[in-house]
């Protein structure tokens, strides 16, 4: 069977952190079909840039889709994606299957009411004509059923494809005394992930950016300002980079002992899973998603404020090297047991064979 793979976000060597989950459902879709993907796979730096990429982008789409042999639609970010296939629909029918992700549901910080109404009619054509509807987490299920008037039924969890375990494991080499005072930050540095709650914390309480050794993660439009406002000393007390490809992300995770997220709001937390199955233990934010995944001081610790967090940090000074190796192992067993590739992978083929099926 012929699957079309429509995604306005999809990871190249240019930009490798850009919609890095999607890659991970292209290597499922192509266990079982043969797939063509049309994609957008780096950021425009200018308004003119992203009109005319998503133009060819929809040209694109719209050619394969009304000439080629088609039997499935698999598109990511309906709200940008599923215009093309609506027109095409006027001529040809297919089996569609939409994956939501982030902002579906609820509209992020800083970005326009105006545009997300507009979202929302979009999304909703899209869930209306679609077979399968794919979302990242049974928390984002709940959100999407709940906004768009969805029948659970329609509705499959998948986890964003899963975390590959073979890729994101443990260094056996590494004992919890060289890292259990190392910290690490990956995030898209953007309001919606409240950067600068990280940035404002170190600044307001310097010993422990002296006394851990800090690694962040991340571009965006307040990179800048959340540089600016890390404490300067004689020497660096950090490291910053930009998206690292997952090859060099997952050695970061196995050579930290904890990662920080900051996130105000996440449809999964895939960052947070693949830590956690490299023996890396999450210190987040307490939001829904993140509930959803850790259970606090058990194989992870949540926080609300940065009084929260300055605690999570001193408790785990406390924390004896035996007590953070079973953290870290009750957090991989987890993932490995709940979240995995495999366990995504099964239940994604099994919904896809159900709509074949029909």
């Amino acid at each position: 069977m012929r699957c079309v793979h429509l995604s306005n976000m999809y990871p190249s060597e240019r930009d490798p952190g850009f919609g890095t989950f999607v890659e991970e459902v292209d290597g499922l879709l192509s266990s079982i079909y043969d797939v063509r993907r049309i994609v957008i796979d780096r950021r425009s730096d200018s308004l003119l840039k992203k009109i005319l990429t998503y133009a060819f982008f929809y040209f694109r789409a719209i050619s394969v889709l009304t000439v080629a042999k088609v039997d499935v639609v698999y598109l990511h970010y309906p709200s940008h994606t599923f215009l093309p296939v609506m027109l095409s629909r006027l001529c040809k029918r297919y089996n569609i299957v939409t994956n939501f992700h982030g902002g579906e549901a609820v509209n992020q910080p800083g970005r326009s009411e105006l545009f997300f109404k507009i979202k929302k009619k979009l999304n909703k054509l899209a869930i209306k004509y679609s077979d399968l509807v794919v979302v990242p987490s049974e928390y984002f299920k709940d959100l999407i059923c709940c906004t768009y008037d969805v029948s659970p039924a329609k509705v499959l969890v998948n986890f964003s494809g899963g975390v590959c375990c073979h890729k994101f494991h443990p260094d056996k080499n590494v004992p919890i005394s060289a890292k259990r005072y190392k910290l690490l930050y990956v995030s898209r540095m953007e309001p919606v992930k409240d950067p600068l709650m990280v940035s404002r914390f170190f600044k307001k309480n310097p010993e422990f950016l002296e006394k851990y050794n800090c690694t962040f993660v991340g571009s965006g439009s307040l990179r800048s300002k959340f540089e600016c406002e890390l404490p300067k000393g004689p020497k660096p007390l950090y490291k910053i980079y930009d998206s690292l490809a997952k090859e060099k992300l997952a050695c970061e995770y196995r050579k930290n002992g904890f990662l920080i997220q900051s996130s105000l709001g996440e449809s999964l937390g895939l960052v947070v899973l693949e830590a956690m199955a490299s023996g890396c233990i999450p210190v987040c934010r307490r939001i829904a998603a993140f509930e959803s995944i850790i259970s606090h001081r058990v194989d992870g610790f949540l926080y609300d404020t940065e009084d929260d967090l300055k605690e999570c940090l001193l408790y785990i000074e406390r924390m004896t090297a035996v007590d953070i190796a079973k953290m870290a192992e009750r957090s991989r067993d987890k993932v490995a047991s709940g979240f995995a590739k495999v366990v995504s992978s099964r239940l994604t083929i099994e919904g896809l064979r159900k709509i074949e099926n029909r």
